[in-house]
């Protein structure tokens, strides 16, 4: 029957005699007592003649002055089996180092915390970590040694270096900070073969959590809350000199960020099922950022990916920090940058979220609901399926927009190859020049299409198949357009508008000043006046057809015969 004795201290002074002697430790600290579901860092030891080596680690080896080795005979070390005390109030910092250092190749088991450190605690070696909310980390980020509180993978070294492998996170993996008087940093991640359940990080001034190059992994959830600052992203997914790939991620939250939220970067042959990025705190409306295309000096989430999907997403923004219950944020308009290579992503509700994309090609935006969306090249070979945009969608080159419902659609400088089908849009607008090729087929317009443009050499004009206008065509000076099939209600052009009308319906039909317009199978149930082109040029054997009575008897059917004015009258009625 092993000996007892009451505690560690105790324990390193009594000099075994025999190999494979034993002896019960009643607890860690005699001192210290726990409830009953909470191991006390007790238990059975055994002396190890043959070992004269071993280091005293304060947990599973404990050397005598008299140079014995006693082993704890335990499979599953734990972190009161070094000293370290539950409860998140003690310091146990160089215990907890002890611990994980001991358990290198094998697994931690954090629960039965809260555990509280002031120091970088380094899980790369370890095979497996098993921990719950009550096993969380918690520091104080005043005086911290490191910049992160937990490393799995060495952020110091390159990419391809210092990496783990093959680990396994059991349970939720937790680190909370005190405060966010000053900059530290949660958990950074970098290997390959990750199996993770769920990893958290609170209340971080910097990252909450970094996953840096992360290769053929699988994390059921990534939680950030109250993280990130001015400067850093609350959550980083990704790296700058390296790819994250061929990883499933299947929840993120990134909640109550400070204003800078999640950057994702780098990202290729992923899938990530659902991105909950509620409350977005904004401090300032000028964080130095430049060159988004909507315009906007600051920049809260930046997600660029390829080959990858990410699908059911909610971003919005609040001004109140719900834990201080403090007014901080500035604006309840989430700035984001989003693109896209060769990816898909599905279901995005940020309503009241500002977009800008300036990258990507054969890509899918589907059913994509945002307050505005600037996409400019060189993102082309891109399509967007039921976006719903409330204010502007303004848009470049070489894409589909497909049953949009849209306020404002417009288009950016040199725009061209652009197909909308279907779709409900209020306004239409060319505030500059453009390439052309840019067609509707099937949309509903009620508002006020202006001007239209002219194309460059070897583009066709702005076209219109098949739309209901509900709102008033006028047109621009001397821009031109056609209108194949469809409605228009209200028909009233401007001096020199240049439009050519196809087969259209429409309930009245007027002009003012300079005519460039031409009409050819079209009926209009009220027509105020009409005419032949009088400032339009058309080529020869451009056919124009009279809208409402003939009254004067010049024709009702003319054909151009010159290349410039000239038109002549082919049909009369008899």
């Amino acid at each position: 029957m092993a000996t007892q004795c009451l505690d560690i201290v105790a324990l390193r002074k009594i000099e075994p005699t025999t190999d494979g002697e034993t002896i019960n430790v009643a607890s860690y600290y005699s001192n210290v007592t726990y409830t009953d579901s909470i191991p006390n860092g007790g238990g059975l030891f055994a002396y190890d003649a043959k070992d004269t080596t071993s280091v005293d680690n304060g947990g599973s080896v404990i050397v005598t002055p008299g140079g014995k080795r006693w082993k704890r005979m335990e499979n599953q070390l734990l972190p009161v089996h070094f000293g370290c005390r539950p409860g998140g109030s003690i310091d146990c910092t160089t215990q907890m180092k002890a611990y994980v250092a001991a358990s290198a190749g094998k697994v931690v088991d954090f629960r039965f915390g809260p555990w509280r450190v002031s120091a970088t605690i380094d899980l790369t070696s370890v095979t497996r970590i098993i921990a719950d909310q009550a096993g969380r980390f918690k520091v104080r980020p005043s005086g911290f040694v490191g910049d992160y509180v937990l490393t799995l993978g060495d952020p110091t070294k390159a990419a391809n270096a210092g990496r783990t492998s093959r680990q396994i996170i059991d349970g939720s993996l937790v680190v909370e900070c005190d405060s966010r008087d000053t900059v530290l940093n949660g958990i950074y991640m970098k290997g390959q073969w990750f199996v993770g359940e769920h990893v958290r990080a609170q209340g971080f001034n910097g990252i909450g959590i970094h996953q840096d190059t992360i290769w053929d992994s699988t994390f059921q959830r990534l939680s950030v809350e109250r993280c990130g600052n001015l400067n850093d992203y609350a959550l980083v997914m990704g790296s700058d000199s390296d790819t994250q790939n061929a990883t499933h991620i299947v929840s993120v939250q990134c909640e109550q960020a400070y204003h800078r939220g999640i950057k994702i970067a780098n990202k290729v042959r992923n899938v990530i099922n659902n991105i909950h990025a509620e409350r977005l705190i904004i401090l300032t409306e000028d964080d130095g950022t430049t060159g988004l295309a909507s315009g906007l000096k600051y920049l809260n989430h930046s997600i660029v990916t390829g080959n990858s999907i990410i699908q059911q997403v909610i971003i919005d923004a609040d001004k109140l920090d719900n834990t201080t219950q403090q007014t901080v944020g500035v604006s309840l308009v989430p700035s984001i940058y989003l693109a896209a290579d060769r990816s898909e992503f599905r279901n995005w509700n940020c309503g009241s979220s500002v977009v800008s994309t300036a990258y990507g090609t054969k890509s899918v935006f589907s059913t994509c609901l945002f307050s505005s969306w600037y996409i400019k090249a060189p993102t082309y070979d891109i399509t967007v399926v039921e976006p719903a945009v409330s204010n502007v969608l303004q848009v470049e080159s070489d894409m589909d927009i497909i049953n949009p419902t849209v306020a404002n659609l417009s288009f950016f400088y040199n725009a061209g190859k652009v197909k909308v089908i279907k779709g409900n849009i209020t306004n239409v607008s060319f505030p500059n020049n453009i390439r052309g090729d840019i067609t509707f087929m099937g949309s509903y317009i009620s508002g006020n299409i202006t001007g239209t443009k002219v194309p460059v050499a070897g583009y066709a004009p702005v076209t219109f198949t098949d739309c209901n206008f509900t709102g008033t065509i006028s047109g621009a000076y001397r821009q031109s357009a056609i209108i194949n099939g469809g409605r228009a209600a209200k028909v009233d052009l401007v001096n020199g508008a240049s439009i050519v009308f196809n087969n259209v319906l429409m309930d009245s039909f007027n002009y003012t000043g300079e005519r460039g317009f031409v009409t050819r199978g079209c009926r209009a149930t009220t027509v105020t006046k009409w005419a032949t082109p009088s400032g339009t040029n058309y080529p020869i054997g451009t056919i124009t057809e009279r809208l409402g009575a003939d009254t004067t008897g010049s024709g009702i059917m003319f054909v151009n015969t010159d290349g410039a004015l000239s038109w002549s009258s082919i049909a009369k009625v008899a």
